[in-house]
């Protein structure tokens, strides 16, 4: 008996938590995309920046200093487009799982609060038969 009302719990228990989990799980992964995006562009900025400071200690030519400052500003500009193109898809991809995840909780609900509508209807509808007969 008690075994019966402790699974019927953990049934019940397991189809509240489930759409939490995967909603969990789906932020984690996220987190991880974008901790990962975040150490890659720090990466990328601090190898091209140690890199121009590298090439413009020798610089006796305010020309060729001026040059090497406008292609840095160029490789900047691109890159930072680029890691804006990156991120926008990093979060437009977690966007669209999280409204997946919700319409398939709503999915879930509407059909328990149907099955449930449906179960409580029928003993109301034999009763008013009965009353009637």
């Amino acid at each position: 008996m008690y075994s019966e009302i402790f699974g019927n719990m953990s049934k019940q228990m397991e189809g509240v938590t489930a759409p939490v989990r995967k909603m969990q799980e789906a932020y984690v992964e996220h987190l991880a995309s974008l901790t990962e995006f975040h150490v890659e562009a720090l990466r990328g900025y601090t190898e091209l920046g140690l890199n121009h400071l590298r090439a413009v200690q020798g610089v006796q030519d305010p020309q060729a200093l001026i040059s090497s400052q406008t292609e840095l500003l160029k490789t900047l500009g691109e890159r930072a487009n680029q890691d804006a193109s990156t991120l926008t898809k990093i979060q437009q991809d977690y966007a669209s799982q999280v409204q997946g995840l919700t319409a398939e909780s709503v999915k879930t609900v509407e059909a328990k609060a149907e099955k449930t509508v449906r179960k409580a209807a029928s003993p109301a509808s034999r009763a008013a038969s009965k009353k009637t007969a």
